[in-house]
């Protein structure tokens, strides 16, 4: 399994790492690497409202689910 991390850049600077999470708050996971990097692309051929003082689009990778640390691996564990 996989999941999306993703990276955001602010003016300051400073920036932020965390698990890409659905609507609800729950973190994206994906059976195969291919299907994460599909949502990656999607993401980026998409339409993206930066946040506040954010200064540019998010920054994706795909990460296998047991290559992230014990506190990420407990939200997709659930």
């Amino acid at each position: 399994m996989f999941t999306i991390i993703e990276q955001r850049e602010f003016f300051g600077p400073s920036s932020a790492t965390g698990l890409m999470l659905d609507p609800c708050g729950k973190p994206e996971v994906y059976e195969t690497r291919s299907a994460a990097d599909t949502r990656i692309q999607e993401l980026d051929d998409g339409e993206c409202r930066i946040a506040h003082n954010e200064s540019s689009r998010p920054q994706y990778s795909v990460r296998h689910v047991n290559r992230l640390s014990r506190a990420d691996r407990a939200l997709v564990d659930g």
